[in-house]
């Protein structure tokens, strides 16, 4: 009698553990950085990896350079507008995550160690849907995020490079209500292929820092050379605090 029950048990929950392992969810994302910007993420999953990836807002959003006067008055520069989308693919057999990144007309898959986020778990709960949700606390880089995550679907991903927590996250918040992730529509099972995204070059995440530093400098002396003669033009790289991560872990070392 006790064999029949072991097997009953199995039929019933084994298909409904193995679709927690893969699926889809859909967020709303909100970024009020330089400029107000509303869109839609997705991210797809299995038990190894992920891929999240932001996609076109209805509202033509296009890259954008910032130069300041002198007297501290802030000019954008159209540059182009983005037809690769920024993506974000994790890699848990290699530790590793790479990131789509387009700047000055190419493209860069950026590789770095996945991202370790000292969690602080808050015995808080919610419903998100039809999931229940605990609440959890976290600084990544410069921001600090709280976030919510459902054990239902026990898997350490989530959106954009936020991950790491004892189940997918559905949504997350940063203290500065700049950053808003939250998800609109989950569904569990087997989903497409995985695959991880390809660009012109790869690079690593610290060397990718310092090539934009440089290339905006190239940019600076570029158009210095085209404004008229005896004009005040300063050209500077956007704000730290205008961008999704304002200090790497590297740049907080001590000897």
């Amino acid at each position: 009698m006790g064999k029949v029950i072991c097997f009953i048990t199995i039929f019933f929950f084994g298909p409904y553990l193995q679709s927690q392992n893969s699926g889809y969810i859909e967020y709303g994302y909100i970024k009020n950085l330089s400029v107000n910007y509303e869109t839609t993420g997705t991210l797809i999953f299995n038990t190894q990896t992920s891929l999240f990836t932001e996609l076109k807002s209805s509202n033509k959003i296009t890259d954008k350079v910032y130069s300041e006067d002198d007297e501290g008055n802030t000019t954008i520069a159209v540059m182009k507008e983005l037809d690769v989308r920024p993506t974000n693919y994790f890699s848990k057999k290699e530790d590793s995550l790479y990131s789509i990144e387009t700047f000055f007309k190419k493209t860069y898959v950026v590789k770095e160690v996945i991202p370790e986020i000292a969690w602080q778990l808050i015995t808080e709960t919610k419903n998100i849907g039809q999931f229940n949700c605990q609440k959890a606390t976290g600084i990544f880089r410069g921001r600090n995020y709280t976030v919510w995550f459902t054990n239902e679907i026990p898997l350490p991903f989530g959106p954009w490079k936020l991950n790491g927590l004892p189940g997918v996250i559905l949504e997350a918040k940063d203290d500065k209500n700049q950053l808003y992730f939250f998800a609109k529509k989950v569904v569990l099972g087997d989903q497409e292929e995985i695959r991880k995204p390809q660009g012109e070059q790869t690079i690593e995440l610290k060397e990718f820092i310092n090539l934009k530093d440089k290339l905006y400098q190239e940019k600076a002396k570029v158009i210095a050379t085209k404004v008229p003669r005896n004009s005040k033009f300063k050209f500077t790289p956007p704000a730290r605090s205008r961008q999704k991560e304002i200090i790497y872990e590297w740049e907080t070392e001590t000897d």
